[in-house]
């Protein structure tokens, strides 16, 4: 698994403030009784919406491992940061575009800029 963070050092705290906020929130869902039957995508959409982050998951095809690479994307439309997952897999691509989303959440930004 890769992670990367794209971002101006201008921007940076204003997205990991953002982010880590959100994060958190996110796992507030997650553990929230009222949301248990609710999609997991559905969570992710809200948090998205809310803090204006735009969630991509795209996919290139490995012939020669006969894996799939599944990178996921978060755009923060304000600051434009973005932070990067990729990972290869061979399951079912839909659950590892929400895994790579959750973990993606899950991250853990630097406290200060690094270029």
């Amino acid at each position: 698994m890769k992670i990367t963070v794209t971002s101006d050092k201008a921007h940076y705290d204003e997205f990991k403030s953002k982010f880590e906020v959100a994060s958190k929130e996110l796992t507030v869902l997650l553990e929230n009784e009222a949301y248990l039957n609710k999609p997991i995508n559905f969570l992710l959409k809200i948090i998205c919406q809310k803090y204006g982050f735009d969630l991509r998951s795209y996919v290139t095809y490995e012939y020669e491992t006969n894996k799939y690479s599944l990178i996921t994307k978060l755009f923060d439309k304000k600051t434009s940061c973005n932070l990067e997952i990729s990972t290869t897999t061979d399951i079912n691509l839909k659950e590892a575009a929400i895994e790579n989303a959750i973990l993606l959440f899950d991250e853990k930004l630097p406290k200060k800029y690094v270029g």
